[in-house]
């Protein structure tokens, strides 16, 4: 590569992935590969006993939607003050869209987004790091789409800490995610539940047990002691 081919990343148009064939004929006939077909990046995985840290793909937001499962799960049987919505979106990544229709179709009063969030401690000094591996969820305070509901977002501090859940606050100067969406469609008082991944948007991916557990734990809590009371204190104006 030149100097400059180094420092800039390949148009999709340029990229080439060779699986062997000598013909179209038989890259669909051999390979069953046509036109339009998805690639993706094979990987396992795998967790780590020892280190209670997993290893794989796509933990954006895998990870959220498994959160989302274990909470139904934990709910089953139990009353809780509000019905509990759970929903999946697409596309976030291109605009949330998915997440757009989501809050048209439900119309929460109240909202709590799991997602995964990338963790900054690889790459970032300890006195500047807002996110890394074992440290709990990270509630954000800011990105560049989102700005929460201050009052939510100190509720629901509080209430973690009163429970003895790890989280960290961060303010990001970049990225975004579906809570934007679901707060400007109808205002409803809005958290951004995240859990902290290494390398998030590749295929490598690490993330801690610890942190899935703790954002559940603070799910859940949130949902058991949430009522209409505490929800009409959130309003703002």
């Amino acid at each position: 590569m030149t100097a400059a081919e180094k420092n800039s990343l390949p148009e999709i148009a340029d990229m080439q992935i060779d699986v062997g064939s000598s013909s179209r004929q038989e890259t669909i006939e051999d390979f069953k590969i046509d036109t339009g077909c998805p690639i993706f990046v094979d990987v396992d995985c795998d967790y780590n006993e020892r280190t209670g840290v997993f290893f794989g793909k796509d933990f954006d937001d895998r990870f959220g939607a498994a959160v989302m499962v274990n909470l139904l799960d934990e709910l089953k049987g139990q009353e809780t003050n509000f019905d509990v919505v759970c929903a999946l979106s697409s596309q976030e990544e291109v605009g949330l869209r998915g997440a757009y229709v989501t809050a048209r179709k439900i119309k929460p009063e109240v909202a709590i987004v799991l997602e995964s969030c990338p963790a900054d401690d690889t790459f970032e000094p300890e006195w500047l790091s807002q996110t890394g591996m074992k440290r709990g969820p990270m509630l954000r305070d800011m990105d560049t789409t989102f700005i929460p509901n201050p009052i939510f977002q100190q509720y629901v501090c509080d209430l973690a800490d009163q429970n003895g859940i790890p989280y960290t606050r961060s303010v990001r100067t970049g990225g975004g995610q579906d809570g934007a969406a679901i707060y400007y469609e109808n205002g409803a008082p809005t958290i951004v539940i995240g859990i902290p991944v290494r390398y998030e948007h590749s295929a490598y991916c690490f993330a801690s047990y610890h942190d899935y557990k703790a954002s559940l734990d603070l799910a859940l809590a949130l949902i058991r002691d949430l009522n209409q009371e505490k929800l009409a204190s959130f309003k703002l104006g």
